[in-house]
């Protein structure tokens, strides 16, 4: 198993440390591990090497002084690049590959690779497949169940046929090239999967073989395990999720 990517404490810093934070010429994300959001962004860390420091905070306890002096939303994840803020992570994502992998997760150098990568992102459509996973009513399940597959199947159409001339190269969207389309998708599709199976008795992929071969084939990288940590922290947090509605 490799190594997990260094993190940092957000609340083992100082107050001067924090303060400082806002006016270093250097670039720092705030992260939750059990955020799907944030997930992303650490991938996107971990997968090119960036020099990003990343400081880890806990949902359940956010410290006032992040929403103070930082984000007053109080969401992640949350980048500092030479004291500004970003707070979408497809932005952040996005950033930190053009600030320091010159656009290679986009495909920058494949005009039409980059346009199926931007398709696949528009595609993706998280809302069905929650709202199944967050139905505790029998009687809807079925229905929901039906929506989250037809949002699905609108998503492995583009891998299927958007992406056509690679399909036969590799698992990805752009064949045997990984992409923001990964970054972007699969930490939700990860999610999702885990909680289908533990919380409804569903094989959430099962109809889609072409998304399932991408999640198997990104959950196996090196990069994606260091920033992935036990199912159970996953579950746990969408059951308090689950819990609040």
């Amino acid at each position: 198993m490799p190594r997990k990517l260094p993190m940092v404490p957000y609340t083992s810093l100082s107050a001067a440390a924090l303060e400082a934070l806002q006016s270093r010429d250097e670039t720092t994300l705030f992260v939750a591990l059990v955020c799907p959001w944030a997930h992303r962004t650490l991938w996107t860390v971990s997968k090119i090497d960036t020099p990003v420091r990343v400081l880890e905070l806990s949902l359940d306890n956010m410290p006032t002084s992040y929403l103070r002096h930082f984000n007053s939303h109080g969401s992640v994840p949350f980048l500092l690049a030479n004291g500004r803020p970003m707070l979408d992570s497809v932005d952040i994502a996005k950033y930190l590959d053009a600030m320091f992998n010159n656009g290679h997760l986009a495909a920058n150098d494949d005009r039409f690779g980059a346009a199926v990568v931007q398709r696949a992102e528009a595609v993706f459509d998280v809302a069905p497949t929650f709202a199944f996973l967050r139905n505790a009513d029998a009687s809807k399940k079925e229905t929901l169940q039906r929506k989250m597959h037809a949002s699905l199947a609108q998503l492995e159409t583009v891998y299927v046929e958007d992406a056509a001339a690679y399909r036969s190269r590799g698992p990805y969207l752009l064949g045997d090239r990984f992409s923001l389309a990964e970054i972007l998708i699969l930490p939700l599709l990860f999610r999702f999967n885990l909680i289908a199976k533990h919380y409804h008795d569903t094989e959430m992929l099962a109809l889609h073989p072409v998304l399932a071969g991408a999640l198997a084939a990104a959950t196996a990288r090196p990069a994606f395990q260091r920033v992935t940590r036990e199912p159970e922290m996953y579950l746990r947090a969408f059951a308090k999720l689950r819990a609040r509605h």
